[in-house]
């Protein structure tokens, strides 16, 4: 079924006609309080032509749709280089899906388009997402990406197959993802204002265009390019919760283009607490500032939020702390202390409930350096002093008398006692003599 037609195309005309008919149901709701957006990883396997896989989602509470197509290569980019910002209404809803990965498309031939464009080169490619017997969650979305020198044409089907109004698929305004705020997707370089914006065609009545004097019809349900190839042209869908199953025909426009496709879900959350002890601290001790918790996935990488940052919260000085986020089988929770304490190792949590608690941990605290006793202090010894020969000065002249002067002087004063001891001697034997006398 084509998404276009030459003006004589009656099967195109019946397509619409069926549109038409059911036109009227309304879109799903937006992603709810308790509730957080989250992403699949997609496995996908086959050649071209050929491919089947799932988009999984890590949530126990939101089902996975199989994707096939027949697109001629089918690839999984990181989301690093090219996502929706967490300022597009994509992001606003859902959350950025910076490093969440995506599909991109391509038609069944990698042939370029012809001018002007043909409905067999290259030959369109179908790709599905279906939850088959599943119940998607009320307010699940999609994007389509890169829409620019090529068109989309697609279809919702309830759970008996049944084909539903173009209005269940709750389009979105189009947009272009290069329109945000930083940090912005690498493939947007050089991309600046007046941004480049798709076309959506919601019915009732078709969009007319020419191109190179082809003139070509769009039906209801189609996002139409403006040929020529830019960056960053998208538009999103919230189906409504009858939707079972999505079909996006696609072809060229001009070139061998390709097209991005995201799918996201609302996802219960789970509020996650627990508390962080000092080791051997007494019952009350505050937690030292700057303790953080990391809120990690299973495999230990962040789990990012809606800005695109790592999770992170403070830990309060009671020790506890608490984390919303989408219910999974489980998170890894890193506890953080600052520089000097010893960080306890991550604790993994089970997280399929509306709240959990984490078990307990501890964090070693610095060890207490005790500094050695100290000696009293000591009295420093007197520090000897030169002895100092004096110098004499002679009073009445002012002569300095140097010290080779009392040596002299020394050696006067001993001859004078030396002439004088005789003497004394004599007189005191006369003396003794003159004593004996009388006695006599």
């Amino acid at each position: 079924m084509g998404a276009f037609r030459r003006a004589a195309g009656a099967i195109l005309t019946i397509a619409v006609a069926s549109a038409l008919a059911l036109a009227g149901s309304s879109a799903a709701g937006a992603v709810g309080a308790n509730e957080v957006g989250v992403f699949p990883t997609w496995t996908m396997a086959g050649s071209a032509g050929s491919f089947t896989g799932t988009a999984s989602f890590a949530s126990s509470t939101v089902p996975s749709p199989d994707i096939t197509s027949d697109s001629v290569s089918v690839r999984n980019p990181s989301g690093e280089s090219a996502y929706l910002g967490a300022s597009t209404a994509f992001g606003q809803e859902f959350g950025s899906t910076r490093r969440q990965p995506y599909l991109t498309l391509r038609p069944q031939s990698a042939s370029p388009a012809p001018t002007p464009p043909s409905l067999s080169t290259p030959p369109q490619s179908t790709t599905t997402i279906d939850f088959g017997s599943q119940q998607p969650v009320a307010g699940w979305g999609f994007a389509l990406g890169d829409i620019d020198a090529d068109w989309a044409f697609i279809q919702a089907y309830d759970q008996n197959g049944t084909l539903l109004p173009t209005g269940v698929l709750g389009a979105q305004a189009p947009g272009n993802y290069c329109d945000n705020a930083s940090p912005k997707p690498s493939v947007c370089s050089g991309t600046a204002a007046p941004f480049d914006v798709p076309t959506w065609v919601p019915g009732p009545g078709t969009l007319d265009r020419t191109y190179a004097g082809y003139a070509i019809s769009w039906a209801p349900g189609t996002i139409v390019g403006n040929v020529n190839d830019t960056s960053g042209a998208y538009i999103w869908f919230k189906p409504d919760a009858n939707v079972r199953k999505v079909t996006i025909i696609y072809g060229a426009l001009a070139g061998s283009p390709v097209y991005q496709l995201w799918v996201a879900s609302p996802a219960a959350a789970t509020t996650i607490t627990g508390t962080v002890a000092i080791e051997d601290a007494p019952p009350g001790t505050a937690v030292p500032a700057g303790t953080v918790a990391d809120l990690n996935n299973a495999d230990g990488t962040p789990v990012l939020a809606i800005d695109e940052t790592p999770v992170t919260v403070p830990v309060q000085p009671d020790g506890t702390y608490t984390f919303t986020t989408e219910q999974r089988p489980s998170y890894q929770i890193a506890i953080d202390p600052p520089p000097g304490y010893t960080a306890p190792a991550p604790v993994t949590v089970v997280a399929n409930r509306a709240t959990v608690a984490a078990p307990p941990v501890v964090v070693v605290a610095p060890p207490v350096v005790t500094p050695p006793p100290t000696s009293p202090p000591t009295t420093p010894s007197p520090t000897p002093t030169a002895s100092i020969t004096p110098e004499l000065t002679l009073a009445a002249t002012g002569a300095d008398i140097a010290p080779w002067g009392f040596g002299a002087a020394a050696l006067v004063v001993l001859g004078a006692l030396v002439l004088a001891i005789p003497g004394l001697n004599r007189r005191r034997e006369r003396t003794r003599a003159q004593a004996a006398e009388r006695i006599r």
